[in-house]
């Protein structure tokens, strides 16, 4: 049977209300009383239920003020003020997506930095008892440690970019890499291209999307022309700025060396690259973009993949709500991975090869 606040209050000789306000570390109970019926629910075996807590706190059906109850979206983003992390334009889109789904459930989402806080289980703490029942657990850079949150008291979903480590304890909705990369290669070869190149960023940490395109290039390219191993250019995704022009020459090195008749790329600046240095695209290479972010105006010319990390958010809301309902909070015992294909964009950098040949006659 579910241990309550009841049975613990009953074990305890006190009321149901001194227990509620111990285990929330309310001043009003003397620290012993709170640190015996504290070690008391753990003894015993008590989890929260974040919903009856919530309801039962915020008395959210007669409250006018009521504004759903709380999915905290947490990043672990270290040094995000510093000119090297400055491009994270992606954590907000999650939430783009996440928010207005959220409240068309009955929820709330409010962002907090991971990496800012002083303590992770006092978040922990305030989260419960501002009426936070789920967690999304955005992108998470750079971490090889545990974080020291209680995961436990809340329904959690990892989504995009975590650290495996992290997410896999966890229902995890993310882009399908290698299933976009190996459907690019195929776009390419139906559309009459037979030298195919690809450009990929190595991750950081341990994001696990690199391998995922990398598998995806070597079994499509094997099936498309077992006889020729398509060629791949790998570079840093932490490349500085200021060595983006060495990269593009080393890029357009590559290209001469192979003579691509199309790139699939992941950054634009190599398209640009190729812009650069006299190549008309389409007519010369086509150019396919992996990873074109929304509502971005640099991306306009790019044919390819837009990562629709609106869908992601919408989709781990999706799943919270689920948990909510049917009570499942911390890690999982069958963590499920939900993968969501991009939205392909036709714009001026890809055309298919007979049509190309029309034009330049």
């Amino acid at each position: 049977m579910r241990v309550t606040l009841k049975s613990i209050a009953d074990k305890a000789g006190v009321s149901v209300s001194t227990v509620s306000l111990a285990l929330r570390n309310d001043p009003r109970i003397k620290e012993s009383r709170r640190n015996e019926i504290n070690a008391l629910a753990r003894e015993m075996g008590y989890t929260p239920n974040p919903l009856l807590s919530s309801l039962a706190s915020r008395q959210f059906r007669h409250s006018e003020t009521f504004e759903g109850l709380g999915i905290a979206y947490l990043t672990y983003l270290p040094n995000l003020g510093s000119k090297a992390n400055a491009n994270f334009p992606y954590v907000t889109a999650y939430m783009d997506g996440a928010a207005p789904r959220a409240k068309e459930l009955g929820y709330r989402v409010e962002h907090f930095e991971l990496s800012a806080q002083k303590s992770l289980p006092a978040l922990g703490r305030m989260l419960y008892q501002r009426g936070f029942a789920g967690v999304i657990l955005g992108p998470v850079r750079e971490l090889k440690v545990e974080l020291d949150f209680p995961w436990e008291t809340f329904c959690v979903v990892a989504c995009g970019g975590v650290e495996p480590h992290l997410a896999r304890r966890f229902h995890w909705v993310k882009t399908d890499f290698f299933g976009v990369t190996r459907r690019a290669c195929q776009r390419a070869w139906d559309a009459g291209y037979r030298n195919i190149a690809v450009v990929l960023a190595e991750q950081t940490g341990e994001i696990e999307e690199t391998d995922h395109r990398l598998g995806a290039v070597l079994t499509t390219g094997q099936r498309m022309n077992p006889e020729k191993k398509v060629p791949v250019f790998t570079y840093k995704q932490t490349t500085p700025r200021d060595q983006i022009p060495a990269l593009k020459k080393k890029f357009l090195t590559f290209v001469k060396k192979h003579h691509p008749d199309i790139v699939i790329g992941y950054s634009l600046e190599f398209y640009y690259a190729l812009i650069e240095d006299g190549f008309r695209v389409p007519e010369d290479i086509a150019y396919i973009s992996l990873h074109i972010r929304p509502n971005d105006t640099w991306y306009d010319p790019l044919s390819g993949y837009c990562i629709n990390q609106m869908k992601i958010g919408r989709a781990a809301v999706d799943q919270v709500d689920a948990q909510i309902h049917y009570g499942i909070r911390g890690p999982v015992d069958e963590p499920r991975t939900i993968l969501l294909m991009p939205d392909w964009l036709e714009r001026e950098s890809f055309a298919p090869k007979l049509a190309t040949a029309k034009s330049k006659d």
